[in-house]
């Protein structure tokens, strides 16, 4: 479906769209593409940042989003309409055909982190031409009054208490520390043998 654009692409210019996820932010998309080509394009209507999304060079005119990460896809602002989302999916696809493109791969947040957002962009896209290449499972629980361990399995139960016994913590950090977390997932990553 090939339509009137209705906003004008930014690359690059980082406008200040909040951020869906940790995945969507720019700080998250300049730690990837430091070694390969990538581009972070917002959907500006009246010079206000509407959608959001970036793409990475990962080679033979692959480019995918996120180029690295678990998911990336398209950052809406409530409120985005179809014919807004298939202008910028239009935008940027000729965008990226222009630098050699050749195949385009979105990885979206799972459905369940925003039903409405996922549905949106699943449409927009098929709207576009795009198609379905893998699936995986959402791995997502619902927090409810049930205590965790009560609905844990029995081996993610025994991985908790193991960790518990060796005395495990968690902590939120800064924005600043993300290359620091980031280097130490992939190092266990690659330890185990799991591509970064």
């Amino acid at each position: 479906m090939n339509m009137t654009p209705i906003g004008k692409l930014a690359k690059n210019e980082f406008h200040g769209q909040p951020a869906g996820s940790i995945f969507h932010m720019p700080d998250f998309f300049t730690l990837h593409t430091n070694e390969q080509e990538g581009y972070y394009f917002e959907w500006l209507i009246n010079q206000i940042p509407v959608a959001s999304i970036h793409f990475t060079n990962i080679g033979e005119g692959i480019w995918r989003s996120p180029g690295r990460g678990t998911f990336a896809g398209f950052n809406l602002i409530p409120g985005v309409s179809i014919q807004e989302l298939i202008s910028f999916c239009n935008a940027i696809e000729s965008e990226l055909k222009s630098r050699g493109a050749k195949f385009l791969e979105i990885l979206p947040a799972p459905m369940a982190h925003n039903p409405i957002d996922f549905s949106l962009q699943y449409y927009a896209l098929t709207c576009s031409g795009y198609q379905v290449s893998q699936m995986d499972l959402n791995h997502a629980i619902q927090i409810n009054s049930c205590p965790l361990t009560e609905r844990m399995s029995y081996g993610n139960l025994k991985r908790l208490r193991k960790c518990i016994r060796e005395g495990l913590t968690t902590e939120r950090t800064s924005i600043n520390e993300l290359p620091e977390v980031y280097e130490t997932i992939a190092s266990n990553r690659a330890t185990k043998g799991r591509v970064v």
